[in-house]
């Protein structure tokens, strides 16, 4: 029974689904958040700018949580290496970098 099972998740190709669903949900929230509040310009103190602050923040926070697992799924599983899980694994790894870059910038007083 366990055989079976192994053999069938060695022949899938690319992400689990959960990943690869945990990818696009921060894509879309992170980037959408930034986009509408650029484009809708709310104002600073008001409910549209907190709603996009905290999916935005959100949206950033499942980026650097799942971009990790997504590198070590790249590096790890053969048979997760193609087009989308690259384009996703990188798009989702732009705010990791930033936040460690920001986070090394603070630590070295810059």
């Amino acid at each position: 029974m366990s055989e079976s099972r192994r053999n069938d998740s060695a022949s899938r190709i690319g992400f689990s689904v959960r990943l690869r669903i945990a990818l696009i949900v921060a894509i879309l929230l992170a980037y959408g958040a930034w986009l509408l509040q650029w484009v809708a310009a709310f104002p600073v103190p008001s409910l549209g700018s907190s709603a996009t602050a905290g999916a935005l923040t959100l949206g950033v926070a499942l980026a650097i949580i799942t971009a990790p697992i997504g590198i070590f799924q790249l590096a790890r599983t053969p048979t997760s290496r193609t087009g989308a899980s690259y384009v996703l694994t990188g798009i989702c790894s732009v705010p990791l970098l930033l936040a460690l870059a920001a986070g090394i910038t603070l630590l070295v007083g810059g």
